[in-house]
């Protein structure tokens, strides 16, 4: 036996309540719930034992008489179909083709899996078939009001439905095949990020469109270059590097059905071009010198002299909702009024110098109009028309967080000059690793010499093994020195050749091995500099600290390889310890000679190794058994 309580809001608290009681309910979980409006209010319980869901409606009456107002259906007889309620898993289709575009005014251009078959709807059931092909068909008419574009998109889509027993006996669907990286790619463009905030005149960056107090604390005082650093755009960080290698980056549609609903998805084998879109209602004002005063200060701010790739866009003035009739007048009410500012501020001019005088006005026809789809074609042709900015992805994703830091730290200097300090740090910071390993990263993955700007392996003959750079702070820096230096000799494929050949000959063998090895990947490191630097000027000076570093340490690394070449303390073979090495002298072998015994006259019946030292002159001879009054 359940008991409830239940109050009615308006008396909570004045009086003791309706006392229910339920018999033979579920007591595992118990929620109260409403179902399809807020006045179906139901009592829902969990039947674990049974498997089963049970739910108990209440009748919730008032005191007073409740008014309510319906239309007359009397009168509009829709003949002997009755209309369906709660089609919700139907409904939601014509949601969607609201929010979104049914045909992207802007198509992508990668390939498609071949695999894709047609689009089908299928509702298994008891219902009649026929409802749901017909509530369907009545969803697509109702949204064709609207005046979207939809080709014939939606009418190709198969609906139709399936009893259970028929669904699990015949039902033989064609399955769509996708490429994962692609329909991934799709996904994640369909959810936009935050990448700032603009609060109490400042502005604040986000990290994964996450505003962070903690993370604007330990920014505080940060250089442009700290600042960039800590910047991620979350999991568009990701579809960036996987585009790094081809040219990226168009916009797939600009709007869906208002111009607050902007939508952006990089495209494969498309531009990065800059096109600056400004809307602003200007059927309530028309003053567009104020409305323009924030455009003409910030032309001041950053000098388009110092930041040749920054300002190379073209600014897009829309003035939405014009009818035909209207559209010459207003264009040129408001070429009047550019022109205007143009002559009073001369070279000043904002146009001039953040756009470099390319502005286009554009007179937006009223939305639900077939005139308001057909303009998006255009805007892309325009958009094509543009020169190339940003040629990988890689660029355009270093250049807007640093311009996002500059913001940030109101540095108002060189764009150019914070993108090279900022690829300089990060040279300076991975050379170390990159002389050691050839790789920037070991762990958690192994991340080998890439060009920053579009992710691509550097092309040069190198071998994987380790050299030892060292640590300014380093402890135990000899030992792992002389780690190095043997793993680096066990790796000549001629190491164990030592006794078969002239010891001279060996070691000099050997360093040629070592010198090989370091000019590799010194090579390497050196190639990869130089791509990393190539779009920068040389003169920097920032890329003038990373060229002595590398010089530096590749004469270290180069140093710590020459060998000792002085005689063993225990025999007569070189020292394969580094020049500058402590400790005694050693040839890193056994010491003695493996060689047999030269005089085999004096142990007939077995083979005696050689007791003398290695590297000994003279014939091999067993120093315990051999007569040495037959060396003659």
């Amino acid at each position: 036996m359940v008991h409830l309580q239940a109050y009615h809001w308006s008396s909570f608290g004045s009086t003791n309540g309706i006392s229910l009681e339920l018999p033979a309910f579920p007591l595992d979980s118990l929620a109260i719930t409403s179902l399809v409006k807020r006045g179906n209010t139901h009592l829902v319980g969990l039947d674990i034992a049974s498997r089963t869901l049970k739910s108990v409606a209440f009748d919730i009456t008032h005191k007073a008489t409740e008014f309510t107002f319906k239309a007359d259906k009397k009168a509009t007889s829709m003949g002997d179909t009755k209309p369906t309620a709660h089609n919700s898993l139907i409904d939601c289709h014509h949601d969607v083709w609201t929010r979104f575009p049914v045909v992207p005014a802007v198509q992508r251009h990668t390939v498609k899996s071949s695999a894709r078959q047609p689009r089908v709807l299928l509702f298994v059931s008891h219902q009649e078939p026929h409802l749901y092909e017909r509530h369907f068909a009545e969803l697509i008419v109702a949204f064709e009001s609207t005046r979207k574009p939809v080709d014939q998109v939606l009418s190709s889509i198969s609906v139709s439905g399936q009893t259970y027993r028929a669904f699990l006996k015949y039902s033989r669907m064609s399955v769509s095949c996708f490429k994962a990286g692609e329909w991934l790619v799709d996904i994640l463009c369909l959810i936009p990020i935050h990448l700032a905030v603009a609060r109490d005149n400042r502005f604040i960056p986000l990290k994964d469109g996450v505003w962070s107090p903690q993370l604007e604390r330990s920014l505080l005082g940060a250089t442009v270059d700290q600042v960039t650093e800590s910047l991620t755009f979350g999991w568009y960080e990701s579809i960036f590097q996987s585009y790094m290698a081809s040219r990226v980056g168009s916009i797939a549609h600009f709007i869906n059905d208002g111009y607050s609903k902007a939508q952006f998805q990089y495209s494969q084998s498309e531009l990065c071009r800059r096109w600056v879109l400004f809307r602003n209602n200007f059927a309530l004002s028309r003053d567009i010198t104020g409305l323009f005063q924030s455009f003409q200060s910030s032309s001041t701010v950053l000098d388009p002299a110092a930041n040749p790739s920054l300002f190379k866009s073209t600014l897009v003035i829309i003035i939405k909702d014009v009818v035909d009739s209207d559209k010459a007048e207003i264009t040129k009410e408001f070429s009047l009024k550019f022109q205007r500012i143009v002559e009073v501020e001369q070279a000043s001019n904002f146009i001039t110098r953040l756009h470099e005088g390319k502005l286009a006005i554009i007179p937006w026809p009223v939305i639900e109009s077939r005139q308001f789809y057909a303009l998006f074609p255009k805007l892309k042709k325009i958009l094509d028309k543009q020169a190339l900015t940003h040629p990988q992805a890689g660029i355009f994703l270093q250049t807007m967080k640093t311009l996002m830091a500059k913001l940030k730290t109101n540095d108002w200097g060189s764009l150019d000059q914070n993108l090279a300090s900022h690829r300089a740090q990060q040279l300076l910071k991975m050379l170390p690793s990159a002389l050691a390993f050839g790789a920037t990263e070991l762990e958690p993955e192994y991340e080998p010499l890439k060009d920053f700007d579009n992710g691509t392996v550097i092309d040069a003959f190198d071998t994987g093994v380790k050299f030892f750079i060292s640590a300014p702070d380093g402890a135990d820096q000899a030992r792992k020195q002389d780690e190095c230096l043997v793993s680096l000799q066990t790796f000549w494929d001629k190491y164990k050749t030592r006794f078969e050949e002239v010891d001279v000959q060996w070691v000099k063998g050997l360093e040629g091995h070592l010198n090989e090895l370091a000019q590799y990947r010194v090579g390497h490191v050196q190639k990869w500099l130089d791509i990393n630097r190539s779009r920068f000027q040389a003169n920097i000076t920032e890329f003038e600290v990373v060229l002595r570093s590398f010089e530096t340490l590749s004469v270290n690394l180069k140093s710590g390889l020459q060998l000792c070449k002085m005689q063993c303390a225990e025999c007569q073979l070189f020292c394969l310890h580094s020049r500058h090495h402590d400790g005694p002298h050693n040839c890193r072998t056994s010491h003695m000679c493996p060689h047999n015994c030269h005089y085999t006259d004096e142990h007939m019946d077995t083979e005696e190794s050689c007791g003398l030292p290695a590297g000994h002159t003279g014939a091999h001879m067993y120093v315990v058994i051999c007569n040495t009054d037959s060396i003659a």
